[in-house]
């Protein structure tokens, strides 16, 4: 069944901290009048998940499509990130049927390979059946719906959705042809993420950009950052910083970009990255 998604939310912005406020944004009135805009609730293995997807009024032959995980609260940002005098894309926000931005204990389930310490935490595990639900329901259920150009599907993950990114990236790389990886989680059971051969993508993408807040790479630059705070992150880049990941697919002539996002902890990077990842669907 297809809804009609509100155009505008109860308003929240990203926190000064390193976690970001569970309010769902709102969508720009300005941008949605040149969409249409429905939801969907849909079932895969006797889980529920909702669908947010904005539909150009314009019909466009070929068109790109970008997918976004924490679609609850990436999908208005990504929309309000559009620029409406170029042609626009389909966008696809994959979430839950919550009210809020985020569903921490569902997300940990899906975006993760394994069950990892913590009260969250142990309920990972799920992500080889989330990247079946994408590959045999969402993706065949847009491609039967919209003209779509297949050189031109966009995947965009931020935190553990980053690391669901790469999950992707080293499962089936074929599945999109342009990978966002924001702020990936690649600390995650002490880098299992990391394939143990060369390379670690077998299929070369046409571009992957990865992306981190400043604060992420220097936290002792961040105003906001607490002691604890700080202990954590340092221990997590002992695993492998995200910069040097970068760099080790591109020692593997993987079509990589690394950004950093200026000022910004890991709660206030996702707004630059959805822009930047626009950017590059709009091109």
């Amino acid at each position: 069944m297809k809804f009609i998604f509100p155009a505008l939310a109860v308003f929240g912005m990203m926190t000064a901290n390193a976690g970001v406020d569970r309010k769902i944004p709102p969508i720009d009135p300005k941008v949605a009048v040149f969409y249409h805009l429905h939801r969907q609730n849909i079932y895969f293995k006797q889980k529920q998940y909702r669908l947010f997807i904005a539909e150009p009024k314009t019909p466009v032959h070929n068109n790109a499509i970008l997918y976004l995980l924490d679609g609850n609260g990436h999908f208005p940002l990504a929309l309000n990130s559009v620029r409406t005098d170029r042609t626009l894309p389909v966008i696809v926000g994959i979430g839950y049927p919550v009210e809020t931005a985020y569903a921490p204990e569902r997300r940990t389930r899906d975006y993760t390979f394994a069950p990892e310490d913590g009260k969250i935490f142990k309920h990972g595990g799920g992500a080889e059946d989330f990247l079946k639900f994408i590959h045999t329901s969402v993706k065949p259920m847009m491609e039967a719906r919209y003209s779509l150009n297949k050189d031109k599907q966009f995947l965009f993950g931020h935190s553990l959705g980053g690391l669901f990114g790469l999950y992707v990236l080293f499962h089936q790389p074929d599945l999109f042809q342009h990978y966002v990886i924001a702020s990936p989680s690649i600390w995650w059971k002490n880098g299992g993420i990391i394939p143990q051969r060369l390379p670690w993508i077998k299929s070369t993408p046409r571009s992957i950009l990865i992306t981190l807040g400043e604060y992420e790479e220097y936290p002792e630059k961040d105003p906001e950052i607490t002691p604890q705070r700080l202990e954590k992150i340092r221990q997590r880049q002992r695993i492998m910083p995200t910069r040097y990941f970068a760099g080790k697919l591109i020692e593997q002539n993987q079509p990589v970009k690394f950004y950093l996002i200026p000022r910004a902890n890991h709660g206030q990077s996702i707004l630059p990255a959805l822009q930047q990842t626009l950017q590059a669907v709009q091109k």
